[in-house]
């Protein structure tokens, strides 16, 4: 008994190993069977049987061939590379829900050696900070205009701000829009610091009264004045919002030398151009900007003025900082 079990397990190891020979070999006799005359000693063959083994023939030689070229290496690394192609095509991802999970592992494998430790916590920053996931809107400009000039009180400046952008949006339910301000308040202040929102206009309509609205809201505190501009931009078929502001800003510089500006979201194109009298000296700090930017200052007319563009995209909390000395 435990001799014919191992003959028919030799005799299965060779079926299984010339099984495409076989299966070939078993269309081939087929369709021989199928299509010629030489039927003797088959000589009951009807055209029905006759037509059966046409149908077995080519159906086992086919397969045969195919599974011939599905073993090849070629094959194996031509169907590898379609599959690829289909799973990583851009119509393909599109429809995909765990994208950003693609997008670690593929992002693992290529420095899976380095730096294993941090890799999540690294995804994770990139991911809030630097990727537009979840807001679907990103600035393709915004330029940003400044003068300062000095007041009848010691130390204070009056400030001028011109701001235009457009906002380019990909959310049916809209994207919001805001701005903050956050000014010291020495303490013989007497009502001297002040902000005022002159015009805004979104897609060239002007927001009229915006404190009535509620968009504005200034809140002034014993050592500080906060200001908060927020509102919802809605409107059926947009994918760009063009907004510009005009603002003045009254406060003590001496008391309040740093100022500057922070990227509230991805700018693709970044100008900044500020005067000021000569006689305050400001320092330029570039802000987590990933190139060197330090623009030169233009002297004219017993002011300086700064005009640059960056050279590069600008990231949330990007930006730079201004720091006035000798007052």
């Amino acid at each position: 008994m435990n001799r014919i079990f191992k003959f028919s397990k030799r005799v299965s190891r060779k079926i299984d190993k010339n099984s495409i020979s076989i299966v070939i070999v078993l269309g081939l006799v087929s369709l021989l069977l199928g299509y010629t005359e030489v039927t003797e000693p088959f000589h009951t063959l009807d055209e029905g049987l006759k037509e059966f083994f046409k149908v077995i023939g080519t159906t086992s030689f086919s397969g045969g061939v195919f599974l011939v070229i599905v073993k090849s290496s070629q094959f194996e690394e031509l169907f590898t590379e379609a599959v690829r192609h289909v799973i990583y095509s851009k119509e393909h991802l599109d429809e995909r829900k765990d994208i950003y999970n693609i997008w670690v592992n593929v992002s693992n494998s290529l420095f899976r050696h380095k730096f294993p430790d941090i890799t999540s916590d690294m995804f994770k920053s990139l991911k809030e900070n630097y990727l537009p996931v979840e807001d679907e809107f990103y600035f393709e400009y915004l330029s940003l205009d400044s003068t300062y000039l000095h007041t009848e009180e010691s130390n204070y400046v009056k400030v001028i701000n011109t701001v235009k952008a457009e906002i380019v949006a990909d959310d049916p339910d809209g994207i919001p829009f805001e701005f903050f301000w956050d000014l010291k308040i020495p303490i013989d202040d007497n009502n001297r610091t002040s902000y005022c929102l002159e015009e805004i206009t979104i897609n060239n309509k002007t927001i009229s009264d915006p404190m009535s609205s509620e968009y504005l809201v200034i809140n002034r505190l014993d050592d500080r004045l906060k200001v908060a501009f927020k509102i919802q931009l809605t409107e059926t078929g947009r994918t760009t919002y063009e907004i510009k502001r005009r603002e003045t800003l009254v406060y003590n510089i001496k008391n309040d030398s740093i100022t500057g500006y922070k990227a509230i979201w991805i700018y693709k194109k970044f100008n900044v151009r500020i005067e000021y009298p000569e006689d305050l000296d400001a320092i330029w700090i570039s802000s987590g900007v990933l190139k060197d930017w330090n623009p030169p200052r233009i002297s004219v007319e017993n002011k300086r003025i700064i005009d640059t563009t960056y050279d590069g995209i600008i990231f949330k909390n990007q930006g730079f900082v201004l720091i006035f000395n000798n007052i």
